[in-house]
């Protein structure tokens, strides 16, 4: 549509994007230590590193959708 890039509509998607990507590596992150935590004998902090790994995951998902909503604007 021919928008300039410090238009709302423009910042609030590459926010939502830069959320998302960060949501989704600490989702990677936190999957990589419950397996090290599994493999080392350590079922509780393989516990803890899972609800990480899924709430980083929700937060993921819900800046995906922040990211469709944003998209209709530009």
């Amino acid at each position: 549509k021919g928008m300039y890039v410090n238009s709302q509509p423009v910042r609030e998607l590459l926010e939502a994007e830069a959320a998302y990507t960060s949501h989704k590596m600490d989702a990677l992150r936190f999957r990589k230590l419950a397996r090290k935590a599994n493999m080392n004998g350590n079922p509780v902090n393989m516990d803890l590193y899972e609800a990480r790994q899924q709430s980083s995951m929700d937060k993921a998902m819900a800046a995906k959708a922040k990211i469709r909503k944003a998209m209709g604007g530009v």
